[in-house]
């Protein structure tokens, strides 16, 4: 390739600092553009190939295709095969090698920064020095790692102007981790951007965002299969960055009981076990965001899989894909693309098609549709209680024949995710109280729960352990809890309660499902774990909104009938195990 007048550029070297330190202050002069730097549009490149290679454009030069620049290379490393490859992705990306550079290798990062602190301002965010940015991207990875051995779900960076807090949610719990300045915090949401794969590429401080991460330029920590982040702007430049950690899934045998592994009741794992003997139908998962729902789809259709003897084909519609599913096409789609997908779906001949969400009325109506024709359905939605969960899609516009059709709704599901307590470390409620550890406000609310001849059996987190990252040293031990567990309620609708339903009569429909359904309230179903000291009283107290009216009468025959037959009259070790998911549980 030739420059202007037709001369081709030779091969340089700059040996001494001395000279390196001249190339470099050009570059700055004549403001020309590294694009090997962090945010480079080069597909391909990586971390590996920067450490080794930089790619400067000529002066004047602009970043577009075609355009000519110096390959920058180390001393002696010519041939290095990976540089070889850098040298062949640039090429292969448009751009015109009109010579090479030769630096010690010490300068290749040095030069590279400067691409960085070019393609950082192009992403609408702050300019950093690429040693700021290579010290913050040492700082974030650590976050990372450090979440993802704390058994995290989220990460979450709230950068205010009085300064700059990282927390982790630890089995439902926020947990502070460190404070940063506030120009730290800043860097800190704009890198996480820049390294995000997916989504779209410029960072934008006032608006609402959302990308994902997964490996490949860059490892994430051991077990963390992708990350998803959020951005939300805030008043006088705050900035908060939530980030999702998605947990590499368990393998899923149904000889396990996984359901009963997760927290889910022998009843609830019988209601799933008909729900897959369906041909067609609708199940419905609700839930706040991190309490499982995406872990309780994969178990369902990974068993399904396993109990069709995969003879069934299984597509998913999901924005993004967070964990892969056992025999499925899972299909990643931006949620304004569901309802052209969930057509697209429909006409692929699946047996089984799984929406991650139903989020507005064209999805919930297609989701509707598509279990009327045949086919089994499994969705989530947000709502509070599992008989809300139709009042929910009405909502949305989903007409109230669709919402509350017996032949479409087969199963709705509620659940919540909730901290185990540690069995090496958690001490009696009693102790507590009485060391004043629990306020007397929160023991009459728990006795009256709880009756008095099961409140010796409730134990609460260890208030030493509490503070402690890594708990009471014991495997599995995180702030005094040593894994989560599922509370959950199940509605298998019949015609008789669909019917109090359109009839508006929600108190007798739930009293139907409660008495001659077999049905347990998400309250009830804490109080069980809670009674057998599974679960910290603070947990029945934070799902029930209204203890006072659960019945005296059922609270009693719950703990005998089912209580005893479950977790057993004795509380030891394994049985305060029993029914949680540990440390790697995947969450949605």
């Amino acid at each position: 390739m030739t420059v202007g007048n037709g001369e081709k550029l030779l091969l340089q070297k700059f040996e001494s600092q001395r000279d390196v330190d001249s190339f470099v202050d050009k570059i700055k002069e004549e403001a020309r553009i590294v694009v090997t730097g962090l945010g480079s549009p080069i597909p391909g490149l990586n971390e590996k190939h920067r450490e080794m290679s930089a790619f400067v454009l000529l002066a004047g030069e602009e970043d577009t295709e075609g355009a000519a620049g110096q390959f920058v290379h180390p001393e002696k490393k010519r041939l290095d095969p990976v540089v070889a490859e850098a040298k062949d992705l640039i090429q292969k990306a448009g751009y015109i090698v009109n010579g090479d550079v030769s630096v010690p290798l010490k300068a290749i990062p040095e030069i590279n920064s400067l691409g960085t602190s070019y393609f950082l301002g192009l992403s609408g965010g702050q300019n950093m020095t690429g040693e700021e940015v290579n010290s913050i991207q040492k700082k974030l990875f650590s976050i990372y790692t450090s979440a993802a051995r704390a058994g995290a779900s989220d990460i979450h960076i709230d950068s205010l102007p009085e300064g700059c807090a990282i927390n982790f949610r630890i089995y439902g719990q926020i947990r502070n981790y460190s404070h940063e300045t506030f120009a730290v915090g800043q860097q800190l949401c704009h890198v996480a951007a820049i390294l995000a794969t997916e989504g779209d590429p410029h960072y934008e401080p006032a608006k609402f965002q959302d990308k994902n991460m997964r490996p490949g330029e860059y490892t994430l920590p051991h077990g963390i299969q992708s990350l998803r982040l959020h951005w939300n702007p805030g008043s006088n430049g705050a900035r908060q960055c939530v980030i999702r950690l998605n947990k590499e899934p368990r393998r899923i045998r149904p000889e396990d009981k996984p359901f009963l592994k997760a927290g889910f009741t022998p009843d609830h794992d019988d209601a799933f076990a008909r729900f897959r003997q369906k041909k067609s139908g609708l199940l419905i998962l609700s839930g706040p965001t991190g309490s499982g729902k995406t872990t309780t789809l994969t178990m369902n259709a990974t068993i399904l899989y396993f109990e069709r003897e995969t003879r069934i084909a299984i597509n998913t519609l999901e924005d993004p894909v967070e964990q892969p599913i056992l025999g499925a096409f899972q299909t990643s789609v931006p949620s304004s693309e569901y309802r052209v997908g969930l057509k697209a779906m429909v006409r692929s001949d699946p047996d089984v098609i799984i929406v991650s969400e139903m989020r507005d009325q064209e999805s919930s109506d297609q989701a509707i549709h598509a279990s009327r024709t045949g086919h089994l359905m499994m969705s989530t939605t947000h709502c509070d209680h599992a008989i809300s969960i139709p009042s929910r899609i009405m909502d949305m516009g989903v007409d109230k024949m669709n919402a509350l059709d017996a032949s479409i709704m087969k199963m709705w599901v509620s659940q919540r995710l909730v901290g185990v307590l540690c069995p090496h470390c958690s001490i009696p409620y009693t102790e507590g109280v009485k060391k004043g550890l629990r306020s007397q406000f929160e023991c009459e609310s728990v006795q009256n729960i709880i009756p008095e001849e099961y409140f010796s059996n409730l134990r609460m987190i260890n208030p030493v352990m509490a503070d402690k990252m890594l708990g009471c040293g014991k495997k599995g031990c995180r702030y005094g809890q040593s894994g989560a567990t599922i509370i959950a309620e199940v509605i298998e609708p019949d015609k008789a309660f669909i019917k109090f339903l359109r009839d508006m009569e929600t108190e007798k429909a739930e009293q139907y499902w409660l008495d001659e359904l077999g049905g347990m309230l998400l309250e009830e179903h804490a109080m069980l774990k809670t009674a057998y000291g599974i679960i910290d009283p603070q947990e029945l107290l934070g799902v029930s909104e209204n203890p006072g009216a659960l019945r005296k009468d059922r609270i009693l025959t719950l703990l005998k009938d089912k209580g005893e037959k479950w977790f057993g009259s004795g509380i030891s070790k394994d049985k305060l195990e029993e029914g949680s998911t540990r440390e790697k549980t995947s969450r949605s």
